[in-house]
């Protein structure tokens, strides 16, 4: 994958941690970070990209005007996949304008999308690491996904994924195209175990409707 991570930097923020904590003992930390994804515009220019951090802490604001506002090439554009259609729903940025025709599409942590760039660029995520339980649903079939966590890993004994029998991961290469791999019961993942990047989604074919589940809490 071409899609390569350079930076993730967090910093921890504790505003009225010290009172809570007195009282109750209670911890309420924010990370709050940002990660420099570069997508290349090599093969067919298209990249499987994923937002992992919640842009304002409210989970209500992760928009295309928001999370891809800065150093976003001329004439790039996003297709979010619909798993009920099986179509694609696009969306263009416009120097000077913004996303047309509508930045206000969204990105959030656990969606993914194609994303295709005229010319190499490098991309930056801005916001928050979600924390504790969380939850990302999926349904019977395709559709396109990502870990709501910034890392890298293994698909399922990293980031959490619990596989049913006969889920397919698809893996994108701008130029070599797609990899699979397949999750079969009582053996595996078959050729292997998929790993992801930071600021990379898959497609997933999955056997039946579910929901990729973790409890993530920072060291």
């Amino acid at each position: 994958m071409r899609t390569k991570t350079l930076l993730l930097t967090a910093a921890l923020a504790a505003a009225g941690a010290l009172s809570s904590m007195a009282q109750s003992n209670v911890y309420s930390l924010n990370i709050v970070g940002y990660v420099n994804v570069t997508l290349t515009n090599g093969g067919s220019g298209f990249t499987l990209f994923a937002n992992q951090l919640d842009f304002d802490g409210t989970g209500t604001n992760n928009t295309l005007n928001n999370v891809l506002s800065t150093n976003m090439p001329n004439n790039t554009t996003v297709y979010k996949f619909n798993p009920s259609t099986g179509g694609y729903t696009a969306s263009s940025y416009v120097t000077g304008i913004g996303w047309l025709p509508d930045g206000t599409a969204t990105l959030n942590p656990g969606e993914g999308a194609f994303i295709n760039v005229p010319t190499t660029a490098t991309v930056t995520l801005v916001g928050n690491v979600l924390q504790g339980n969380l939850s990302t649903p999926y349904p019977a079939g395709f559709s396109i996904i990502s870990s709501q966590v910034p890392q890298t890993g293994a698909i399922q004994t990293a980031l959490g994924y619990t596989p049913q029998n006969n889920d397919t991961v698809y893996l994108f290469d701008p130029v070599a195209g797609y990899s699979a791999a397949s999750f079969v019961t009582g053996i595996g993942w078959l050729p292997s175990e998929p790993s992801i990047a930071i600021g990379q989604s898959v497609f997933l074919d999955a056997a039946g409707a579910g929901n990729w589940t973790r409890t993530f809490t920072p060291q």
